[in-house]
């Protein structure tokens, strides 16, 4: 939610405050009315200076740090022909840090990475010789442990802090949805602004869009479970992302 939006909720919420405080106080002569419109007034208020005080990253900046994280990334698996989808993991999983694990094989037994990997390029999460991949981080990893290390497991916390990432700090997108459907979740992108064209279709495939990315690691440290970028679909400037969620809870 850029300034503008902020601004915008706030003087409603300040409206709708004073309208129920005012109403409550001379007509209805309700105290729990009174209380409530005091509350709205304060909310409207807080959301109002936040509009003011929060600074958003330039699209431009935000660009820049993508493309250098997804190139190195892209080279990376170039050069060792992986394809497999990335499983994105929690802090607690990865050495204390959010990454994301591409195996050489898509058949991870999440439940051998219970006890924690080494947070090392080259990692083994199993005790079978092909049980091996890359831990590497992510532009959706290090938008995470910069902007919100210990995002709340609620959907609606999920929701703030993935719009505080995306929309008011990245500026990568006009809002955010984001809705659970047992062990998956869909998270839905609207007036999205990132460029086509500038990532490699394989590096995607792999590790996910931008978007993707910020909402597989958000969502992976936020229930401290492993996920995965099931799908995405563009339509216009819209991106819907499906997550799965492996492991046990």
């Amino acid at each position: 939610m850029n300034g503008r939006r902020y601004a915008e909720l706030g003087a409603a919420l300040l409206v709708a405050g004073g309208a129920v405080l005012g109403a409550s106080l001379l007509l209805l002569e309700s105290p729990a009315g009174a209380s409530t419109g005091l509350a709205v007034l304060v909310l409207g208020l807080v959301i109002t200076v936040l509009g003011v005080s929060a600074k958003g990253m330039s699209s431009e900046l935000s660009e820049l740090l993508a493309r250098t994280g997804y190139e190195n990334v892209a080279r990376l698996l170039e050069e060792l022909g992986l394809q497999t989808r990335a499983l994105y993991l929690p802090s607690a999983v990865s050495g204390g840090r959010v990454r994301a694990l591409i195996p050489l094989s898509e058949d991870v037994d999440v439940s051998s990475l219970g006890h924690g990997i080494e947070d090392r390029l080259v990692v083994g999460y199993g005790k079978a010789p092909e049980e091996v991949g890359l831990l590497v981080a992510t532009p959706g990893g290090v938008a995470i442990e910069t902007m919100c290390p210990a995002p709340g497991r609620t959907v609606d916390e999920m929701t703030v802090e993935l719009t505080r990432v995306v929309v008011s700090t990245l500026r990568i997108a006009g809002s955010v949805a984001l809705h659970e459907l047992g062990d998956r979740f869909e998270v839905h992108f609207s007036d999205e602004s990132i460029p086509k064209g500038w990532m490699s279709s394989a590096t995607e495939a792999c590790i996910g869009s931008l978007p993707g990315s910020i909402a597989a690691a958000l969502v992976a440290q936020a229930r401290s479970r492993c996920v995965t970028i099931e799908s995405e679909e563009v339509d216009q400037h819209s991106r819907t992302v499906v997550l799965l969620l492996k492991g046990a809870d």
